[in-house]
């Protein structure tokens, strides 16, 4: 969040190019990730991993403007980008229909 609020602040300011002509295109709202942990954190059917799950959740649905991710969730996109499918390796409980993105 840091550094999406220090290029806010630097895009509001005066940009010059090279022939010291003005830049009037400013960045708003930049796309913001954060990647943090990892899913098998919420494993479990114990009352206190599905509370950690539930609560990972909802704070990732309501957080704006920011997209959260797990490694393994942004490991699985990466890999369905390259391998155009997903690896047998990290499926996990995840279908087709259920992907990240």
């Amino acid at each position: 969040m840091t550094q999406k609020a220090e290029w806010e602040l630097k895009s509001q300011t005066e940009q010059f190019d090279k022939d010291n002509n003005l830049v009037k295109e400013k960045t708003i709202d930049p796309k913001t990730l954060l990647i943090i942990g990892n899913s098998s954190q919420f494993k479990g059917d114990d009352r206190d991993s599905r509370v950690k799950a539930k609560t990972f959740e909802l704070y990732r649905r309501n957080s704006r403007n920011i997209e959260i991710l797990t490694f393994d969730e942004l490991y699985e996109r990466a890999s369905f980008i390259v391998n155009n499918k997903i690896d047998s390796n990290i499926k996990t409980e995840l279908e087709l229909d259920d992907l990240p993105f």
